[in-house]
C-alpha cells in the first residue's frame, strides 16, 4: 500500500495543477493580431511592426502576446517568449521550425493551434520552459528530427498527442510534465532518444501513470517512481517522476494559488 503522505500530496498537488490550469485558460492578456510573422533567413523580422526585437539577431524576444504563427527561417538563434503567449485560431502551428540548426525555443505558452511547435528535418534544437497546451493535434510534433533537447516544459491538454516523434531518434527529452493530454506521446520509428536525465535527477511527469502502474511506489524518498514508464519497445522514462515539474509561468501562478489557498484557510482558522 502506498505511503498516506505520499497520496495526500499528490492530491493537493492535483488539486493545485487544476486551479492553474483554470487560471491559464481564463488568461487574458492583450494579444497582437496579424498574420504569420517570419524571423528571415538574413536575420529580418516581417512583417516590421510584430513585437519581436532583436539588438544582435541572435537573440529574438517577444514583447507582447501575438495571436498567429511564427516561421523561423534562420539558425543559430534563440527565440525567447518573455512569459507571452503564442495563441492560435485552432490551426496551423504555433511554430515552425523546418530545415533548421541550432534554435532555443524558450519561456513563453503556446496554444490552440493544430501542432503547438512543428519540427521537420531540424537538429540541435531546445526547448525549453515553455508552457505548451490546447493544442487541437500534438503539443509538439517532430518529423526526421536529431540530436534536440526538449525539458522543462509543461505539455497539457493537447487533443491528439502530448509530443508526437515520426523518424526522429537521437533526442533528450526530460523533466517535462505531461498532463491529460489525450495520448501523452506517439512514436513512429524513433530511436535512441533518451527519455530521462539518470537516477536521482529523473525523467518526466506523467500525469497517467498511476493509472498505468498503480502498484508502483517511491524509490528510497527520491521522488521517483520505481517503475519506467514505458512508450514503446525502444523508448522509455527509466526514472518517472512522482511531482510535476512545472515551467516558470505555471510556477509563479502555482505559488500564488497556494499563497491564496493557504491564506483562507489560516483566516478560516482564526475564525473558528
Amino acid at each position: 500500500m502506498k505511503n498516506f503522505g505520499l497520496k495526500t500530496m499528490l492530491v493537493i498537488v492535483q488539486a493545485l495543477l487544476l486551479c492553474v490550469l483554470i487560471t491559464v485558460v481564463l488568461d487574458t492578456h492583450v494579444s497582437y493580431a496579424m498574420s504569420t510573422i517570419y524571423i528571415r533567413a538574413n536575420g529580418a523580422v516581417e512583417p516590421s511592426t510584430a513585437p519581436i526585437s532583436s539588438v544582435n539577431n541572435i537573440t529574438y524576444v517577444l514583447t507582447n502576446n501575438i495571436n498567429d504563427s511564427i516561421v523561423i527561417e534562420r539558425d543559430n538563434i534563440i527565440l525567447d517568449g518573455r512569459g507571452c503567449t503564442i495563441q492560435g485560431i485552432g490551426s496551423g502551428n504555433g511554430i515552425d521550425l523546418t530545415s533548421r540548426i541550432n534554435v532555443t525555443i524558450e519561456n513563453m505558452k503556446i496554444e490552440n493551434f493544430t501542432y503547438g511547435i512543428y519540427l521537420a528535418a531540424s537538429s540541435s534544437i531546445t526547448i525549453f520552459n515553455n508552457t505548451i497546451t490546447g493544442n487541437i493535434w500534438d503539443g509538439i510534433y517532430a518529423l526526421y528530427t536529431d540530436t534536440s533537447t526538449i525539458y522543462g516544459n509543461t505539455i497539457s491538454l493537447n487533443k491528439r498527442y502530448g509530443i508526437a516523434l515520426s523518424e526522429s531518434g537521437n533526442n533528450r527529452i526530460f523533466h517535462n510534465s505531461f498532463i491529460d493530454n489525450t495520448n501523452q506521446t506517439h512514436i513512429f520509428a524513433s530511436f535512441g532518444n533518451v527519455w530521462d536525465d539518470d537516477y536521482p535527477l529523473g525523467g518526466n511527469y506523467w500525469s497517467d501513470y498511476e493509472e498505468k502502474y498503480p502498484n508502483a511506489t517511491e524509490t528510497d524518498g527520491s521522488g521517483i517512481w520505481n517503475t519506467p514508464y514505458v512508450i514503446d519497445a525502444y523508448n522509455m522514462d527509466r526514472y518517472p517522476l512522482i511531482i510535476p515539474e512545472f515551467s516558470t509561468a505555471t510556477v509563479i501562478l502555482l505559488l500564488t494559488t497556494t499563497f491564496i489557498l493557504v491564506t483562507i484557510l489560516t483566516k478560516k482558522k482564526m475564525l473558528l
